[in-house]
């Protein structure tokens, strides 16, 4: 897992060096890479947050691509997608039961036999 440091407000200089380096606008906060190559991809929003254009665009180059992508808008919701993407460690308790993420394309992968 590793997270993405694309957001929030920065210096103008700051803003162009990591633009220099490679950030891109809209990309995903969370990336999981895990066996046969796949990786799922989780952005995190607030409470009816939209997603920008940018983040629509980078959600539909992925999911195009094959990658999973989905967006949690709680706790709760991040953790049940990392669980139904079989990525959080056997016995992993939390608070409340699953919730389906509230934008997926899981049903992409259960197609095709991934969990």
């Amino acid at each position: 897992m590793a997270a993405i440091p694309n957001g929030g407000f920065r210096h103008r200089r700051t803003a162009a060096i990591l633009r220099s380096t490679g950030v891109k606008r809209g990309m995903t906060d969370l990336v999981f890479a895990y066996e046969e190559g796949q990786t799922a991809w989780l952005e995190l929003k607030t409470g009816k947050v939209p997603l920008s254009d940018d983040q629509k665009g980078v959600a539909y180059r992925l999911k195009t691509m094959g990658h999973r992508h989905g967006v949690a808008r709680t706790i709760d919701q991040a953790l049940s997608t990392l669980a139904f993407w079989g990525l959080l460690k056997k016995g992993t308790q939390y608070r409340t039961p699953p919730e389906q993420p509230a934008e997926s394309n899981d049903e992409f992968w259960q197609q095709r036999g991934f969990r």
